[in-house]
């Protein structure tokens, strides 16, 4: 009896210490994923768009980023449907890319080429205004994970916030007013007890996103379904000024045919930016004509006497070490130079060589005086509201011609008609004369 009472013991207690191993190893066993690390963000892109005026050439730009890790949000997993959101895990080791853009960069007129998120009509002061010809340019920013490392299944949520930068705003580059986008990386478990992130997802900001319904957003009914706030990044336009010279010429002792040198000069610019120059009417009721010439001969006539040599008017401007330039054109009466996508805080001088004119300005209703000295501004508001600045010449060249000048010629003159017709009528008398004795 003791034996068998023993040998039952001693079953029960292997039993006992058996069972105990395999319930103290389950939780070892629900807890060991090894972590998987991220990667580098290809798809979807993400994206910076910098909006401009038709005329205007891509300015040199460069935004920058900074992560940050976004709130857990607390669900109910009653419906067993609902992926975990957790608060992004060392946001410091993610790096983003700078957005940057270069002078001349090319640019789309089609929202479609790029699927550019301008779109929107709220929460946003960014336009893309196809109607009104612009266009824009696009920089890829590199989102970078590869140093995070996720240890358990769940939506791990980033929050993106656009630095300021007050270098862009000055020279008129407007920032979208919603600075923040929210990046979840979904990791999931591959089915065979090994981590996996299935996507990357880039939306609009947090307070946007209610946590219900499956994959972690309302707008999110099933596996491989598209948020309805999903972005490709962020969206800048760029505000530029027009600059317009003109040159007019009165007076009856004055050449309607000679050449004015006009000399601007541009100053505050970043250094390797380009801006077009509007010498001929393209037909594009956006853009500002000049209608100048674009090549002038040597002294095409005698009355101009500022053109060295034969000349070739520039197509572009563009800006040397220490952001400035400086150009001579050369304008009969009427014509006109517009400088295309000046930035707001850019300031110019415009000069001209009026020779032996008188030179006066502010002739063009409109327009500035352009003789009075000084550095100005580029940035001004015309009557139609448009970002331009106007200023112009009007050189005068008068000769006085005296009175009474045909009174004085006419008695002379007519003295002499008068004997000439004297004289042809004393000649007829005598031949007939001389006839009737014959």
């Amino acid at each position: 009896m003791d034996k068998r009472i023993k040998k039952i013991a001693a079953i029960g207690i292997s039993a006992a210490v058996a069972l105990g191993g395999v319930f103290l190893s389950w939780p070892a066993m629900a807890a060991n994923y090894t972590p998987v690390a991220g990667s580098s963000v290809t798809n979807p892109t993400f994206q910076k768009y910098l909006i401009m005026r038709a005329g205007d050439t891509t300015p040199q730009a460069t935004f920058k980023y900074t992560v940050a890790a976004g709130a857990a949000r607390s669900i109910s997993t009653a419906d067993n449907g609902v992926m975990e959101v957790r608060a992004g895990v060392t946001p410091e080791k993610i790096q983003i890319s700078d957005a940057v853009f270069t002078s001349g960069q090319a640019t789309a007129a089609s929202a479609a080429a790029a699927q550019i998120d301008v779109q929107r009509t709220d929460r946003t002061n960014i336009r893309f205004e196809t109607a009104k010809g612009e266009k824009f340019a696009a920089s890829t920013s590199t989102v970078d994970f590869s140093e995070v490392t996720f240890a358990e299944p769940g939506i791990y949520r980033y929050i993106i916030t656009e630095s300021p930068s007050s270098a862009n705003e000055a020279r008129g580059i407007a920032h979208d007013e919603d600075k923040d986008r929210v990046m979840d990386v979904y990791v999931t478990d591959n089915g065979s007890g090994a981590l996996r992130i299935s996507t990357y997802v880039l939306h609009m900001d947090d307070e946007d996103v209610a946590i219900s319904g499956s994959m972690g957003s309302n707008d999110v009914q099933s596996d491989g379904d598209a948020l309805d706030d999903k972005t490709d990044g962020f969206t800048s336009e760029f505000s530029s000024t027009d600059l317009v010279f003109t040159q007019k010429v009165t007076g009856n002792q004055a050449s309607r045919d000679k050449y004015f040198a006009l000399t601007v000069q541009l100053t505050d610019l970043t250094a390797g930016d380009q801006y077009v120059v509007s010498l001929a009417d393209d037909g594009n009721a956006n853009t500002v004509d000049g209608h100048a010439d674009a090549s002038i001969a040597a002294n095409p006539n005698a009355a101009t006497t500022v053109v060295p040599s034969a000349v070739t008017q520039p197509a572009v401007l563009t800006a040397g070490t220490g952001g400035s330039v400086t150009q001579t054109f050369y304008l009969q009466d009427g014509q006109s130079v517009a400088l295309r996508g000046l930035p707001a805080n850019g300031k110019y001088t415009v000069s001209e060589n009026a020779e032996d004119y008188k030179a006066t300005g502010a002739v063009v209703t409109g327009y500035t005086d352009a003789t009075t000295s000084g550095t100005r501004t580029v940035s001004g508001i015309d009557a139609d509201g448009d970002s331009l600045v106007k200023t112009s010449w009007q050189n005068q060249r008068n000769g006085v011609v005296p009175t009474g000048v045909m009174l004085s010629v006419l008695p002379g003159a007519l003295i002499v008609l008068g004997g000439g017709l004297g004289a042809a009528v004393f000649g007829i008398r005598s031949r007939r004369r001389k006839e009737e004795d014959e």
